[in-house]
């Protein structure tokens, strides 16, 4: 095909080849939602115009088919440039091959329109062939016109980075060199213009403003159409008041209710809202949502056996084997469960199954009567493997002065069944003195053997004389037992239990009674409600809760449908409902914080992956080190006693450690000590510190007055690298060492030096800087000299600067964290450091480099601490922590997106991170969950094998909800 040459001939100016993987997808949307913000001049005979770039994206996988299809074709053949993106996966893709080809097809096998985007990978290994190479035609001296093949070099845009969210920042610039030959103008002429364009956008900020109160106001005329400005005032009061009623839930820890209200406040359907979307609402639902997954982790129970069923009068249950074992009847089938895993061991298919103490045998028992004759049909089972070892029938005559019953006897010492035939003579069976005939009819041992011809034991007929003749009889249902009832004015007799029984009444429920549990250490108030209503639970009605309370912590543990109480053997806690049947196992671990001292929160890397903490444990301090997955079992354990300092990396995978004599050992995750050095020089002052990919260990050592002497080592082998003296630093040595790449920061308490590694090591100075103790983040990957000063509550910023340009672009803040993935800056300005009393303020960077103007947050909460031990900032994210709440807040618009009911978080590589020291066997980690995220998880914790949690009637009316 022939080139067209008039833009106008062309439907769309680029189109975008990438394949459908989430990566690639993700790229491939912002970049076309960055192209068509601009806007290209199209030149006419008789006037010039200007619109909108037109980019093409296929949205879905194509069909199996061999073919590219039309539509395919037909947006290939109507487009300027091929946009190529271009990842690892890119290869595979028979249909991205397909387009690069027709695309070139179409123009004369030329790359000049292919624009790749590199987002993963090294080019050689993911660019194309079809781009890396071009047919190019050449006129020899004979005037002979050959092809020749020639390697070309693709021009495009380089994103790759650590993760998504940094190549999406990353191609907020880069795509400028995309755009750029769509355009028509080179990369610098673009980027400065953008550049002016954002400066001038600073200088006329009140034009902004009113643009977006023209944009509000556009998008309430919207909502007009949609809705009267009745219905949607009506609507926006009643989202707030729901929000509000939702968080009050939330803080009664009634959270599946908080989510329901929550719900009701936002609109139904997301693309085609019938009210407004509002902050509280959203911040309600998300709040409800994470802390029913915060609660999945720290509660003190955890659910062991959950059995449905599909009946109502299933009550009569049996635990066996000192409960580790637990035996349900609905009348038509017997169940035998493990109680700890909820595996079911056994079934038959008839009430008649009676189970020796521990189990592990089963006997299935068939009586019928006809006339004067009474037969027993007897199988008997192994429950682990359901195996029938024997089958036997007995039959007897009635008699007419007599009842007649044949049944089957456990011995536990033998293993052996006893089948007997008892008599009771009539008119004495329920009188003072029952006297009855025990006859042997057989014995069957272990091995399904039948012995007829023996003696009946005194003790089998002692067990047969008071046999009971049905499954289960009401003693064994031991719920019916309170240690403490209520008598008619609501009194039990017990101080602190009628105050928590007046504190349920006064929530709506109604207490019968209330059983200790663990040792008294817990208190389950059976309850109904007030007004004889019913909560929803799995689909079914449900009249009785059970709530406890933890005496150890003073505090409500949780609220569970139906009917709870403990089983004495094992201390499982067993829960009742009408369409269910659940165990649940005390958490130690999980039960409570001994206190909330210093040594009770954790430290998490920078990647979220492990956790640290230095605790004293029998006047020996240990520096310990745990995977986020297993916080039972430490990778790292090293007693610091006999060590005079020590450096963990900021991801936790090393730690370096100086002995009293100044040897340093260095040690690995797996406990190892990989190796030892001994110090170069003789030295009471001694730093160290190690790079990113713990390939290299520098170690300073301060000689004398403005004399350090710096050695650097390798991570893996120990062995000697490099080394160099610095001077002018002061009289002091040096306090703190960092790398970022190839340059090394030695900082001293007066001055700082920024070594450049490699050539010559050229050294600059930065003066009037004091240095706190932090071990990272002074040297940002972003090209930033963070200053600090160390002081008793933690570390002041005392500057920033420019690397590049030496500016200083921020001064003092008395606390702060950056993240240089972002450039993002949080700090407060005032004394008090150990609470917020007043605003944390929140800075991005600019394009420039530059400091925007901060925002400003404020919580409404008394004594949060920002700064204080833990990881606060997290790009996006700000995290304040309260002695029992934790709040988080979106630092572009300052709003606040989720509050939890307790405190000790922190933020790390896009995770919420408990801190607490509870002792759980896995660190508690979650998102902050995007609100379609929170729509979908919401619906999947409401929803259960046996139906959806919904609002009850009662519930609504409470509420005044209006279907």
């Amino acid at each position: 095909m022939t080139e067209k040459r008039n833009i106008t001939d062309y439907h769309y100016d680029a189109f975008i080849s990438y394949r459908h993987l989430p990566k690639d997808m993700a790229v491939a949307d912002k970049l076309q939602k960055l192209l068509e913000k601009h806007k290209i001049v199209i030149k006419g005979e008789h006037s010039t115009e200007k619109r909108k770039l037109r980019i093409f994206r296929d949205q879905t996988e194509l069909p199996t088919s061999g073919d590219l299809g039309e539509d395919i074709r037909q947006a290939l053949a109507q487009s300027r440039y091929l946009i190529l993106i271009c990842s690892p996966n890119l290869k595979e893709s028979r249909w991205c091959m397909e387009e690069v080809n027709y695309f070139k097809q179409i123009w004369g096998n030329s790359n000049n329109r292919i624009l790749p985007l590199l987002i993963d990978g090294e080019p050689d290994e993911v660019f194309p062939e079809q781009i890396r190479w071009e047919n190019r035609r050449t006129i020899g001296k004979d005037g002979k016109e050959t092809l020749l093949r020639v390697e070309v070099e693709p021009l495009g845009a380089d994103i790759r980075g650590e993760s998504l969210k940094k190549q999406l920042h990353r191609l907020k610039t880069e795509y400028y060199r995309i755009a750029a030959p769509i355009l028509g103008c080179r990369f610098d002429d673009l980027y400065r213009r953008a550049q002016r364009a954002r400066r001038r956008n600073v200088s006329i900020a009140v034009a902004l403003i009113l643009c977006a109160a023209l944009s509000f106001s556009a998008y309430s005329l919207f909502m007009l159409e949609q809705i009267s400005s009745r219905q949607s005032a009506l609507y926006e009061n009643e989202s707030l008041r729901l929000a509000s009623e939702a968080e009050t839930a939330a803080g009664s820890g009634n959270h599946r209710l908080a989510i329901l209200l929550a719900q009701e406040s936002l609109p139904k359907n997301l693309e085609n809202p019938e009210r407004p979307i509002l902050p509280e609402a959203e911040a309600a639902l998300r709040s409800a949502v994470t802390q029913e997954i915060a609660d999945e982790g720290k509660l003190p129970l955890l659910s062991r056996a959950v059995v449905p069923f599909n009946v109502v009068s299933w009550w009569i249950c049996k635990p066996y084997d000192e409960g580790k074992k637990v035996a349900l009847t609905d009348f038509d089938n017997t169940y035998l469960y493990d109680t700890y895993n909820g595996d079911l061991i056994f079934s038959c298919d008839t009430e008649q199954v009676y189970f020796d103490e521990s189990a592990e045998r089963a006997s299935r028992q068939k009586c019928l009567t006809e006339d004067d004759k009474i037969s027993l049909q007897l199988d008997l089972y192994w429950t682990d493997t359901g195996e029938n070892y024997f089958s036997g029938q007995y039959e007897a005559q009635n008699r007419e002065d007599a009842s007649v019953n044949l049944f089957a006897i456990w011995e536990e010492d033998s293993r052996n069944c006893w089948v007997v035939k008892q008599t009771f003579p009539l008119g004495q069976r329920n009188g003072d003195a029952v006297e009855s005939e025990i006859e042997l009819l057989d014995r069957i041992d272990e091995k399904g053997q039948s012995h007829t011809e023996e003696t009946l034991p005194e003790k089998i007929r002692e067990i047969g004389e008071n046999y009971q003749h049905s499954y289960l009889n009401t003693d064994d249902y031991i719920t019916a037992h309170y240690d403490y009832i209520p008598d008619d004015t609501g009194s039990t007799g017990n101080e602190e239990i009628d105050i928590l029984a007046e504190a349920l009444m006064s929530n709506g429920y109604k207490v019968h009674g209330v059983r200790e549990m663990k040792n008294g250490n817990v208190l389950a108030f059976s309850c109904g409600f007030a007004d004889n209503s019913e909560i929803t639970y799995n689909g079914y009605p449900e009249t009785a809760t059970a709530a406890l309370w933890s005496k150890e912590e003073g505090r409500w543990l949780t609220v569970l449908p139906g009917v709870v109480y403990e089983e004495p053997e094992s201390g499982l806690l067993y829960q009742h409902t009408s369409v269910e049947f659940r165990t649940y196992s005390w958490v130690e671990d999980n039960f409570g914080i001994e206190s909330l001292a210093d040594e009770q929160y954790l430290m998490v890397s920078e990647d979220g992956e492990r956790y640290a903490n230095v605790e004293m444990e029998e006047e020996v301090l240990y520096l310990t080190v745990w995977e986020a997955d297993n916080l039972k079992e430490p990778i790292i354990r090293v007693s610091l006693k006999n060590h005079k300092a020590y450096y963990i990396t900021p991801d936790f995978s090393h730690v370096f450690l100086q002995t009293p004599d100044d040897r340093l050992q260095l040690w690995s995750a797996e406990g190892n000590c990989l190796a030892e050095l001994e110090p170069e020089v003789a030295s009471e002052e001694i730093c160290l510190t190690v790079d990113r990919d713990h390939r290299r260990l520098a170690v300073s050592y301060h000689i004398g007055e403005g004399e350090n002497h710096i050695v650097i080592y390798s991570g893996e082998t120990g062995e000697t690298l490099d080394s160099l003296d610095i001077r002018d630093l002061g009289n002091y040595g040096i306090s703190h060492l960092e790398f970022e790449g190839d340059l090394l920061l030695a900082a001293s308490w007066s001055r700082s030096a920024i070594i450049d590694l490699t050539g010559e090591k050229d050294v600059s100075f930065f003066e009037d800087s004091n240095y706190g103790s932090r071990k990272d983040g002074m040297l940002t990957s972003d090209g930033l000299l963070i200053c600090t000063l160390e002081t008793n509550v933690g570390n002041s910023l005392e500057a920033i600067y420019d690397l590049n340009t030496g500016e200083k672009l921020f001064d003092y803040a008395s606390v702060f964290q950056y993240d240089e993935s972002t450039g993002t800056l949080a700090y407060i300005n005032h004394e008090s450091q150990a609470t917020l009393s007043g605003s944390v303020y929140v800075a991005h960077r600019d394009e420039n480099g530059a400091f925007r103007e901060p925002i400003e947050i404020i919580s409404q909460n008394a004594n949060m601490a920002f700064g204080n031990g833990g990881q606060n900032l997290d790009g996006s994210y700000l995290l304040l922590n309260g002695e029992n709440c934790c709040e988080i807040y979106d630092t572009d618009t300052g709003e606040k997106v989720l509050e939890l009911n307790s405190g000790g978080y922190g933020l790390a590589n896009g995770l919420i991170c408990d801190l607490q020291k509870n002792g759980s066997k896995k660190a508690l980690q979650f998102p902050v969950l995007s609100l379609d995220e929170l729509y979908l998880k919401a619906d999947q914790m409401l929803t259960s094998e046996n139906g959806i949690r919904s609002l009850s009637s009662k519930e609504k009316e409470l509420y005044y909800i209006v279907d």
